[in-house]
């Protein structure tokens, strides 16, 4: 039985796990930003509401913490998570068996080596 699913570039199944985690972590970090605003600032009265340095307290809350949060989340990931790929094209290693090299080469699988040439 084949199988089901091709064997993929390290370099692709990296950047989609990675690209996975940065949606969930952006939807995260937008639904605080837009629940926390509608219920702190669109649905209270204006009568009542605190201001911090002159700015309404709801917007510490749900637009500078979040934003904060954030950009220290994103660094965090991407000094920690993010796998750093070799992209310089010197190893030419074969995936999925047929004419696709690595990311990097520009040489197809069928092409002889020049060094082999020269032996």
């Amino acid at each position: 039985m084949p199988n089901a699913e091709p064997d993929l570039d390290p370099v692709f199944v990296h950047g989609r796990r990675e690209a996975k985690w940065i949606l969930w972590i952006w939807l995260g970090f937008a639904a605080w930003c837009t629940l926390y605003s509608y219920q702190f600032g669109y649905t209270s009265n204006p009568e009542t509401m605190t201001s911090f340095w002159g700015m309404p307290t709801w917007v510490l809350g749900g637009v500078f913490l979040p934003w904060i949060l954030a950009t220290a989340v994103t660094v965090v990931f991407s000094l920690s998570w993010m796998a750093d790929d070799d992209l310089s094209g010197e190893a030419v290693e074969e995936v999925g068996g047929g004419n696709t090299p690595r990311a990097g080469s520009n040489k197809p699988r069928h092409e002889p080596d020049e060094a082999a040439h020269d032996a």
